[in-house]
Order: structure tokens, then sequence, then C-alpha cells
């Protein structure tokens, strides 16, 4: 749990969005958590060291499906504070690959810019037919083709990382999910949350 933040959505800051616990058909003393950081390693040569940070919520303010990959720190950079160079891909809704990276200001002074190459399906084709996620399941399923789809292997690995998380969370009485309003947009996320992520990148570049 230490390296793990849990979270539940309450009512929206203009009272207009219910809370998790508002429903009905939920107990007033629920810790079911709407969202989840949570900081994995991997134990073996290659990922020592590395962090994987897996984040997941309801009621964030947007939906979206992405995997971003931080590259780490030179330990012999020219210029401090710049930003990490990053892989982002997007899964959904907005398909398609960007690269962020630090490049050189033009001219004489020794100095940084942020720059971005954006491969975005939508930026690049003129109204792309992509199909919804569950299309594309449904057809492969009706084809047969199960090339995209999770091996049962690695459901079982994820789910043996993740079941004693959920058991331990409904077995202690002192977790229990800080609340964050409805809404709360995605840059925007609970603090703990952020100091977590800044100790994984500070292990990181170690």
């Amino acid at each position: 749990m230490k390296n793990t933040i849990l979270g539940q959505y309450g009512k929206s800051r203009d009272g207009k969005k219910p809370g998790y616990k508002d429903d009905e058909s939920v107990l007033e003393n629920s810790k079911c958590a709407t969202f989840c950081t949570s900081v994995a390693y991997v134990k073996n040569a290659r990922w020592e060291g590395v962090p994987f940070i897996l984040k997941a919520g309801k009621a964030t303010g947007e939906s979206k499906t992405e995997i971003r990959i931080q590259l780490k720190d030179t330990t012999a950079a020219m210029l401090e504070h710049t930003m990490h160079n990053e892989l982002i891909i997007q899964i959904q809704p907005k398909e398609g690959v960007r690269l962020k990276m630090n490049a050189k200001d033009p001219g004489l002074e020794l100095k940084t810019v942020a720059t971005e190459l954006d491969l975005t399906y939508k930026g690049i084709v003129e109204d792309p037919d992509l199909p919804e996620a569950y299309e594309a399941l449904l057809l492969d399923a009706l084809m047969g083709d199960y090339s995209l789809s999770v091996r049962e292997d690695e459901l079982e690995a994820s789910w043996k990382i993740f079941t004693p998380l959920l058991h331990h969370l409904e077995s202690t009485k002192d977790i229990v999910p800080e609340e964050y309003p409805y809404g709360k947009p995605s840059n925007e996320p609970l603090k703990v949350i952020r100091l977590t992520t800044a100790k994984a990148r500070t292990a990181q570049s170690r």
C-alpha cells in the first residue's frame, strides 16, 4: 500500500453532480475506490529502478487512455530544469503518437525550448474512419482473430498483482480513500498523488 493512492469522488464543486456515496445503492460507509494511482516495479536487471505508474479513475473530468514513457534525466545535462523527453502513445479518444523533447533554441544563447512531434490521426487525415473500441473487438471475435486480445497468462498475472491489494483494502479499517470533487481535471490530481509520482521519478533518476 505504500506505493498506492486511493480516491473516491464526492460532489462536484458547484454541487450539481452527486458524489459516489450519494447513490442510493451505495453503502454510506463504502470504501470502494473510484480512483487509484499505483507505482509498480519489475525485479530484474533490465527494469531495475524503473517505476511503472498506473493511474485509473472515474469522474476525473476527462476520458482518455494513454501510455506515457518518460526518459530518464541524464546526470551530465548541460542545462538544468529542462522537461523530460517523453513518448506519448494515445490509445483513445485521440489516437496517435506524440514525442516531446528538448531542442536547442536557435541562436548564440545556450538555452532549450520544448518541442513536439505530433502524429495524431485526426490531425493528419481528414475525417478518419476510426472504429470504436467495441466495434473492433466484436469484429475480431466474429472473425476468430485473437491477436489483439489479452492472453490468459497476462490476465492471470494482472489479477495476482491487484487481488491482494483489493483484499487488503476490504479487510483493513484504517484505509479510507481520499475524497476528490466530481469532475476534477486529470491534470490537477490529488496532492498525495503528486508526491508519489515525484518520489518515483526521483528514484528513477538515481
